[in-house]
Formats: C-alpha cells, sequence, structure tokens
C-alpha cells in the first residue's frame, strides 16, 4: 500500500495521536461546561442593558449550517461503508475482522461502524468549532450594537448616561476575558487535532501507490479537505472579528473625548469616564496562549501544511 513500511508505521502513528485529541476536546468541554453557560447567560444580561434580543434570523442561519455539516458527515460516511471492496482491508477493518454468517448482519456492522468513525473523528470536532464560533460571533454582534448606541448623538448628552455607557463597557470587558479564558484550551485542542488530521491525510495521499486507492478513501480525503479548513477560518473568522469591531469602539470613545474636551464647558468626570474605558484592551481570542486567532494565524498554518508537502514531495523523488 505505501511505499516502505517505516511511511505505513508514521502515518498510523499520526493518525493514532490524532484520535486522542476528540477525548481531550471533551475533557476541555466539560472543564469550562459552567464557565460557557455563565458567558452565555452574560450575554443575555447585556442584550437586555443594550435594549435588544437575539434575532431570529441569526439562529436559522446557525441551524441551517450545523444541519448542512451533519447531514454531509453522515451522507459521507454511508457512501463510504456501501463502497468498500468486499475482500479489502478496509472491509475487514470496519467488521472487526470478523466473517458473519448473515449477510444482513455483515451489511449493517460496517455501515455502523464507520458512522461511529466519522462521529468521532469529523461530527463532534466540527461541532465544537461551530461552538466556539458562534460564542466568538455573538460576541462581536454585542459589540458591534455597542459601538452603534456609541454613535447615537444622544448617548453622551449627560453625565448618568455616559456613566451607563461605561458600566457596560465594563461589563463587555469582563466578558472578554471569560470568552477568552473558557475557549482557549478548547481551540487549542481543536486545532491541534483538526492539523494533525490535515498532515497525515496528506501524507498518506502522497504516499500512497495510486492502485491503491479506494473510494472510500477518497470520500473521507475530501471530507478532510472541506471540512477542516472550513471549520479552522470560521472560527478564527469569528474570534478575529471581535478585534475589528472593538478597534471601532476605540475609535468612537477617542472621537468622543476629543469632541468633549473641545466644549467650553465640558464635564471633567464623563472625560475621566471616557480615559477609563479607553484604557481597558479587550484581549485577543488565543489558543491557550501560543497564538492569536487572526487571518495571519490561518495564512502560517496553511503556509507550514504547503511547505510539509513540498518536502514530502521531495524526499519521495
Amino acid at each position: 500500500m505505501y511505499t516502505n513500511s517505516s511511511e505505513a508505521k508514521e502515518v498510523t502513528l499520526g493518525f493514532a495521536v490524532a484520535a486522542v485529541f476528540p477525548l481531550l476536546l471533551k475533557y476541555g468541554i466539560d472543564f469550562k461546561k459552567h464557565q460557557i453557560e455563565h458567558i452565555l447567560d452574560q450575554y443575555y444580561r447585556i442584550y437586555v442593558l443594550l435594549n435588544n434580543r437575539i434575532t431570529v434570523s441569526n439562529t436559522r442561519k446557525i441551524s441551517f449550517a450545523i444541519t448542512t455539516v451533519l447531514l454531509t458527515i453522515i451522507l459521507a460516511a454511508i457512501l463510504s461503508a456501501l463502497t468498500l471492496p468486499r475482500s479489502s482491508a478496509l472491509k475487514l477493518y470496519y467488521s472487526f475482522f470478523t466473517e458473519f454468517d448473515d449477510e444482513a448482519v455483515e451489511f449493517v456492522i460496517p455501515i455502523c461502524t464507520v458512522q461511529f468513525v466519522f462521529a468521532y473523528q469529523y461530527t463532534y470536532p466540527c461541532i465544537i468549532a461551530a461552538t466556539c464560533g458562534v460564542l466568538y460571533y455573538e460576541f462581536s454582534e454585542i459589540l458591534l450594537r455597542f459601538h452603534k448606541n456609541l454613535n447615537d448623538p444622544s448617548t453622551f448628552s449627560d453625565r448618568n448616561k455616559i456613566l451607563s455607557v461605561s458600566k457596560i463597557h465594563a461589563l463587555l470587558f469582563e466578558v472578554a476575558h471569560e470568552i477568552r479564558d473558557a475557549t482557549s484550551m478548547i481551540c487549542f485542542f481543536l486545532l491541534c487535532f483538526q492539523t494533525t488530521i490535515m498532515y497525515c491525510s496528506l501524507a498518506m495521499f502522497i504516499l500512497m501507490k495510486k492502485e491503491d486507492f479506494a473510494i472510500p478513501q477518497v470520500i473521507e480525503s475530501c471530507l478532510v479537505v472541506t471540512l477542516i479548513p472550513a471549520s479552522i477560518i470560521g472560527v478564527v473568522y469569528c474570534a478575529s472579528r471581535i478585534s475589528n469591531v472593538y478597534q471601532k469602539i476605540e475609535m468612537s470613545l477617542l472621537l468622543t473625548r476629543d469632541k468633549l474636551s473641545r466644549q467650553f464647558a465640558c464635564n471633567q468626570d464623563s472625560i475621566r469616564l471616557l480615559d477609563l474605558m479607553m484604557a481597558k484592551k479587550l484581549p485577543a481570542m488565543s489558543a491557550f496562549g501560543l497564538g492569536e486567532l487572526t487571518p495571519n494565524f490561518v495564512l502560517n498554518m496553511f503556509g507550514s501544511l504547503f511547505t510539509y508537502s513540498l518536502l514530502i514531495l521531495n524526499l519521495q523523488k
């Protein structure tokens, strides 16, 4: 199947290491479960303070995206199981290396096994990625609505309104730190798993002989090429959106402070509150502090993947 046995061992070891990360993801989710629930409560509290509510259209879009991913993986698993060659290593692998006398059992067992494998390897990580992405995106939407309130001329008409804005800003600052603490470890395990799967799939694709490729392997490779990069890009996009919106908030606060300071009878307390808000910087979302979730992070990740593929091709030659 592979060009030599050592390459087969390396690829197998890579997939074995990757299989550990979904378990670590579950541990991370269980460990941060109560903190995530508290963040959702804080979201609702902020929406009330901003006199806004969660739009139904956003909920429908999220449900549609998750349903599409789930159906894609389920259909891919069924198609992969149905196209397994009868006397192949893959067929034996998904049948637990057992020959069943009943043809119905022999037909159903591989389908169920493939469904469980795909659910563990693709469905669960994609759901976690969607959860992190929704947390980031909803917080960026909250920041966007806060920014719109800042642009309202009546917001800074008196000291009490500025005090109310500063309280909301302090709550946003607190929630941003909670989000980073709750998702940092989860995103780290998620990115480790996704990148390991991509590297191993790439190595398998390059090192395997063309005549050994079966339809199930092609289907699984298509899932890796589409779902994994999409989940990584989606999480990073939603996380980086927080920083982009907050830059607009900082600009609005700065312009408002300049405007108030130029007034003849300016309120020094209001200016001090604005200075206090500008002094508080929202933390950047990161993967366990090892890398900030920015577009540059994605470019570096896929750049290293491209370099790795070139290295394998050169070594093969």
